[in-house]
Parts: C-alpha cells; sequence; structure tokens
C-alpha cells in the first residue's frame, strides 16, 4: 500500500503541473483571439490543427495508444476556440 499512496502523490504533482500549463495555454489562447479579432483572422484554423496533430503523432511514434493523446489534445483545440470567441 505504501507504493500505491506514493505513486498517488506522484500522480498528484503531474496533474498540478498539467493544470498549471493547461490554465497558462488558455490565457495565451485568448491572447491569440485577441489578435485574430484585431485583424479579422478566422477562429478556426485547419491547417494549424492538423499541423499540432502531425507533431504529436511524430513526438509518439512507437506509443500504443497515440490517439488517446490526440483525442485529448482534440479537446484541448476545442476548447481553445471557444475561449477565442468571447
Amino acid at each position: 500500500m505504501e507504493n500505491i499512496e506514493a505513486n498517488r502523490r506522484k500522480l498528484d504533482e503531474i496533474d498540478d503541473v498539467i493544470i498549471t500549463k493547461l490554465l497558462e495555454r488558455f490565457e495565451v489562447t485568448k491572447e491569440i483571439g485577441i489578435i485574430k479579432k484585431t485583424h479579422n483572422i478566422e477562429i478556426f484554423q485547419p491547417e494549424r490543427e492538423k499541423a499540432i496533430i502531425e507533431s504529436i503523432k511524430s513526438r509518439l511514434e512507437g506509443y500504443e495508444d497515440v490517439e488517446a493523446i490526440i483525442e485529448i489534445y482534440k479537446t484541448i483545440m476545442n476548447k481553445s476556440k471557444a475561449l477565442q470567441i468571447y
């Protein structure tokens, strides 16, 4: 049980980092939204999203569950687009 608790503490620390970075990402996303609005640029940039997905695939080559991470990133990108609308 001691090992489980130690690993759970590690997961809690990792979750803290993930949350901090997501909040940071969303703040940058809002700034990008302001720039896009100022310059009449479309929120949805399919080329950019495709490039992000391709980058993820290449970085995770050999990892058995790449699709799970891609799905997470698609969710993050969808939330990012929603934040840019405001």
